[in-house]
């Protein structure tokens, strides 16, 4: 106060100054440790409510990617406290290195310290009510940060409000710990091993268990197994049965495995743990059988039955505080359009090369077939494998090649996992790249064959080949998702069906069965074919010796959230008429993406001039320029491709602009003066001519590719090809 001539004192202007929680009213120095603590608490606060808390109920909902981490307890509670006091460690650490510049610069750093955590924290509320993107909503983050810090300079409560605030970060770790789904995961695995009554008939089981692999991929038009892309999975189904109509009883893993596994349809939420399901194929083989599980996104397996093994990959505590900070950064971003779901085994990010193959876990199948032996006592190998699962990175012959990785929200040109794009031609790219890497799957089938024709096994052994569920290629459809009505009813052949070639006694060899068969059958024709009585009840069938009286088959839709902070959730039970939508599934099959008029070359045939595709450019006719110019991306790729890498450059992406027509070129692409791709353009957002194509791997050479475009014009028998400027 400062006085007045009058005597009477008047008050100060006011004026911002910083100050400490710690600061007493009558001391305003405040002891050091006091400071100490205070700013501590007041950033443990905020970072709980823009950090912890979000992240903690994100994860907490999705016990599916701590499971696809192969994470342990350990790991568990050691993510959870990272994610709830390394932020604000952090930050206070920041804060008092600044101190050695003086205790101003420190306040004035707190302050900052607050006032970002505050506008992170409105980034993510005004992000969900979706009414502010973008700069404006940065800038309105900005503002209520800047006016929570002086308010807190202003009003001391305030701050003492935040200290105590602090607390909420037991509470918010205690969730996680004890009501979140994650929490199962936490608890004891160890379930008692089901008294069956001795089994009759032991032989070795075999379960390659695959994932996202519609029928469709494997059938041409005539309905019959294309025995040319897929030798393994034709071999087997000559030495067994096809059941060509076969469906999942749920669209998502999480819930169509346990249903593999228990023979039953999904009937509530649970987190797939033997605990949540201990009536399981491996608890009912457990006592008189060696099992040998490969397990990627379940648990069902008792842990003293089958010991927990890292199945390779990003794998671990390093994996999920790489996926917390993804998960993070679509939280706080302003573009509204980023999703992130930790449920699913995409990654946000967009990689090149190796990067996101790792979750393939393709090191199991490896263990899977060293742990196949001569002379082995009754044993069960189980492998669920993510092939040919999104992102598609493999070629037929097992090689990588770079690519995007496919992303929640739209991040791969060809459609995200959520949509499909809605141009036909770049649906048709995706499906071929599914073709392809459902080709390397055919690869694992045959090397597991193998091993078990050279270790005397084959004969005797009991095989199931299946995949949990397929994948959506409707154009401007979703992948996963099933809506209600006749865009989701048009999703059915891609979504429900599924390759299911089962080979043991009581089956004919070569038989091809369009029985009503569904994917919770394949447990209990395992155990009669091996002489197991169940001694509980399964909603599937022996398809040895049952057969249901109708072809209505039944269904549960999970619907697969892109949004932070939202869980996957298991729909109703639905039914079908499979008589009216299994004939269907041909007519979305391999011949509608695939010509088949180029033998040699049908897995890159994908164009009405596919016939072109490994002859020699000097062999075809060549005409005047075209007016379009052609802009590939990375070209490097091809200008000094190193085989050492690991990686084939067969994937060309790029585009061609001009004063052409505005209908559709069709392009050829050559490499070293041969055909390796011709594809139409497609649309990609604002992009009218987008070039998308799969290059014949065995026309890269190392070192310098010569690349050549080209349009091509006129009929089969007189196809001519105009050079276009590369730009």
């Amino acid at each position: 106060m400062r006085s007045r001539r009058d005597g009477k004192e008047r008050p100060r202007p006011y004026s911002l100054r910083v100050v400490d929680a710690g600061e007493d009213a009558g001391d305003e120095e405040g002891t050091l440790a006091r400071r100490a603590l205070f700013s501590f608490l007041e950033i443990l606060a905020l970072t709980g409510f823009a950090i912890t808390q979000p992240l903690l109920e994100v994860f907490g909902r999705a016990p599916d990617r701590f499971l696809l981490r192969d994470a342990n307890p350990a790991d568990i509670v050691v993510f959870a406290l990272v994610v709830a006091l390394a932020p604000a460690a952090a930050l206070w650490v920041v804060e008092w290195l600044v101190w050695a510049a003086g205790e101003r610069a420190r306040r004035i750093t707190h302050a900052l310290i607050l006032g970002l955590l505050t506008a992170i924290l409105v980034l993510q509320v005004v992000r969900r009510s979706d009414t502010v993107s973008g700069v404006a909503l940065v800038l309105l983050a900005i503002a209520i940060g800047a006016a929570f810090v002086a308010a807190c300079q202003r009003w001391r409560p305030m701050r003492t409000w935040l200290a105590l605030a602090s607390g909420a970060t037991v509470l918010y770790l205690g969730v996680f710990f004890f009501t979140s789904p994650t929490a199962a995961l936490l608890s004891d695995e160890q379930v008692a091993i089901a008294d069956v009554g001795t089994i009759r008939d032991p032989r070795p089981v075999v379960i390659l268990q695959f994932d996202e692999w519609p029928l469709a991929s494997i059938m041409n038009d005539a309905g019959e197994l294309d025995a040319d892309l897929y030798p393994n999975l034709a071999a087997l189904a000559a030495d067994g049965t096809w059941y060509r109509n076969a469906t999942t009883v749920a669209t998502f893993t999480s819930h169509a495995v346990p249903a593999i596994l228990t023979g039953r349809y999904p009937r509530e939420e649970a987190v797939p743990t033997v605990s949540a399901y201990p009536e399981n194929l491996f608890t009912a083989f457990g006592g008189q059988y060696d099992v040998e599980a490969q397990e990627m996104v379940t648990r069902l397996c008792p842990g003293a039955t089958c010991t927990r093994t890292n199945n390779g990959g990003d794998t671990g505590l390093t994996s999920l505080l790489s996926d917390a900070r993804q998960a993070f950064g679509v939280m706080v971003s302003p573009d509204t359009t980023r999703v992130f779901n930790p449920a699913t085994t995409s990654s946000d990010d967009v990689n090149l090369g190796l990067d996101g193959t790792a979750e393939l876990r393709l090191e199991s199948v490896d263990r899977m077939l060293s742990s196949i032996t001569s002379g082995e006592g009754p044993t069960v190998h189980y492998l669920h494998l993510l092939l040919p699962h999104m992102s598609y990175r493999f070629l037929p012959s097992g090689q990588a090649y770079e690519g995007q990785v496919v992303v929640l929200g739209g991040g791969d040109p060809l459609g995200s996992e959520i949509t499909r794009s809605s141009d036909p031609v770049a649906a048709k790219i995706a499906e071929q790249r599914l073709i392809l890497q459902a080709q390397f799957a055919d690869r694992v089938v045959g090397q597991v064959v193998a091993r078990l024709e050279e270790t005397g096994l084959y004969d005797d052994a009991v095989i199931a080949v299946l995949a949990d569920h397929g994948v959506g290629f409707v154009p401007g459809q979703y992948t996963r998702a099933i809506p209600e009505g006749p865009a989701g009813e048009s999703l059915y052949p891609d979504l429900l069906y599924v390759p299911m070639v089962l080979k043991g006694p009581g089956l004919t060899a070569g038989e091809v069965s369009d029985t009503n068969a569904e994917t919770i059958d394949v447990f209990p024709t395992i155990a009669e074919m091996v002489g197991l009585d169940l001694p509980w009840d399964v909603d599937g069938i022996a398809l040895t010796s049952q057969s249901r009286p109708t072809n209505d088959k039944q269904f549960h839709i999970v619907t697969v959230e892109a949004a932070v902070g939202e869980a996957n959730s298991l729909g109703p039970r639905l039914s079908f008429d499979g008589d009216v939508f299994g004939p269907r599934v041909s007519e979305h099959g391999l011949d509608t993406v695939l010509y088949g008029d180029n033998p040699e070359f049908r897995s890159y045939n994908v164009s009405e001039a596919g016939e072109l595709v490994g002859r020699p450019v000097q062999e075809l006719i060549t005409g005047a320029p075209s007016p379009w110019q052609a802009t590939r991306d990375a070209p490097e790729r091809l200008d000094d491709y190193r085989p050492t890498n690991g990686i084939v450059p067969a994937r060309l992406t790029g585009r061609v602009t001009g004063p052409g027509p505005a209908e559709r070129p069709t392009i050829a692409i050559a490499l070293n003066g041969r055909v390796a791709a011709v594809v139409e353009t497609h649309t990609m957002g604002d992009i009218p001519h987008r070039i998308e194509a799969m290059l014949v791997p065995e026309l890269i050479v190392p070192g310098a590719n010569d690349v050549a475009f080209y349009v091509v014009e006129g009929p089969d028998g007189a196809r001519t090809l105009h050079p276009l400027t590369i730009g």
